[in-house]
């Protein structure tokens, strides 16, 4: 925690600035994340359902449908 709060400090406090990074520039152009949304958008979609899946055969051990009512 100490780390993440120094490392801004110790980042900027020294004022230099550094030489452009034209190769760095241009594969990290912002637009390139709203190219990447509909990707992101899948992937979630997708861990989602495999969340619910794996999810649903726990739920049925913990309360399987077989069981009747401990009152009837």
């Amino acid at each position: 925690m100490a780390m993440l709060a120094v490392q801004p400090i110790c980042m900027f406090a020294d004022n230099t600035v550094s030489m452009p990074n034209p190769i760095g520039e241009a594969v990290y152009r912002p637009h390139l994340l709203r190219d990447l949304l509909p990707v992101a958008v899948i992937v979630c979609a997708l861990l989602l359902g495999w969340l619910l899946h794996a999810a649903r055969p726990k739920a049925k051990m913990l309360a399987p449908d077989e069981v009747g009512s401990p009152h009837g």
